[in-house]
């Protein structure tokens, strides 16, 4: 990559090793605009490791979105739900292999949600993604069972790093982000 005149951005594929893709520009909150690279489905085929099921439930269609957008290049079937109930149907019916959660949603919350889980010895990991950042709500989330906690708006190294850890058996470590 190489900056040209102000504001323009020249990406130089061949050079880079990026030969089958596009580039895409995703937005943060706090930290404005970054590109991202998204490789074609024939590039990631190839690449292709294993793939795990992951549910994304939040009642934002855009955190959702996001999410997924950060999550698709990693070749994982993503699955969404805008609810707690929507998204308790979901993993019964489809068996997600990691579960996202946000805690403030209608119909069924994140906390509530956390609960019939743990009722029902749920052994999927959970990570809850919400604004919610206080440290008597993340004490309270432990306790229902999550397994790594992350403050909206999580960055897209973040989500990655901690899909992985989880995916992967992997320990995470006890900060505020995880």
């Amino acid at each position: 990559m190489s900056f040209g005149q102000p504001g323009l951005l020249n990406v130089n594929r061949r050079g880079a090793g990026l030969d089958e893709g596009f580039v895409t520009l995703l937005e943060s909150k706090n930290q404005g605009f970054h590109f991202a690279w998204i490789e074609s489905k024939e590039k990631t085929q190839k690449n292709e490791v294993s793939m795990a099921k992951i549910l994304l439930i939040d009642d934002s269609d855009y955190q959702r979105e996001a999410v997924a957008l950060i999550l698709k290049p990693t070749n994982h079937v993503v699955i969404q739900a805008n609810n707690g109930r929507s998204g308790l149907n979901l993993i019964m019916k489809e068996k997600p292999d990691c579960i996202f959660t946000d805690i403030h949603m209608p119909e069924m919350d994140g906390l509530t949600l956390l609960k019939e889980l743990q009722d029902k010895g749920n052994i999927i990991p959970v990570i809850v993604l919400t604004a919610d950042a206080k440290p008597q709500t993340v004490e309270i989330l432990r306790a229902l069972g999550a397994r790594g906690f992350l403050a909206k708006p999580a960055s897209e190294s973040n989500i990655l790093r901690i899909v992985d850890a989880l995916l992967n058996g992997k320990a995470l470590k006890k900060t505020g982000s995880a």
